[in-house]
């Protein structure tokens, strides 16, 4: 990932990316947040989560329906 514009990413970024691009398919999106609860389930990772979610939100590809801030919130 490309952080020239965003600076360094806070931790459960990346973890966060993956399971936010992964909601339009529940199965997929279940195991992606249980593989990876050990880092979203913590504050920080609730960070990385928000983080990711203001990206995909100022990208556009919420404007797409995929998703919702409800699916995340």
């Amino acid at each position: 990932m490309d952080w020239e514009g965003w600076g360094t990413a806070p931790s459960g970024h990346d973890a966060a990316n993956l399971y936010l691009h992964s909601l339009p398919v529940p199965d997929l999106a279940e195991r992606v947040r249980q593989e990876f609860s050990h880092i979203l389930d913590t504050s920080t990772g609730r960070v990385g989560e928000l983080t990711a979610f203001a990206k995909l939100s100022r990208s556009g590809w919420l404007s797409t329906g995929r998703m919702s801030w409800r699916t995340v919130i």
